[in-house]
């Protein structure tokens, strides 16, 4: 399931601070969601958690195995947004 620009659960609640949504993000993890999942604009749920500086959620999303040489359609890579 994936809004119009194509982000599912997982990247809505990487990128939020609320902390509430570390749970959300170990469920979803929990539930074996395709992680890896890239929006409209390249980017993964890790993108939106390190834009957004959330280290918890950072660390959860490296420990599923999500890639981190991945590059949005701007050719900003991922390690970029930390």
């Amino acid at each position: 399931l994936m809004d119009l620009n194509g982000r599912t659960a997982l990247h809505v609640a990487a990128q939020s601070t609320n902390p509430n949504s570390e749970f959300v993000v170990d469920y979803l993890l929990s539930m074996n969601i395709n992680a890896q999942v890239i929006d409209k604009t390249g980017r993964t749920a890790l993108h939106y958690a390190a834009r957004n500086g959330v280290s918890s959620i950072i660390y959860k999303l490296l420990n599923a195995g999500i890639e981190v040489d991945v590059q949005d359609k701007y050719s900003t890579m991922l390690l970029a947004s930390f």
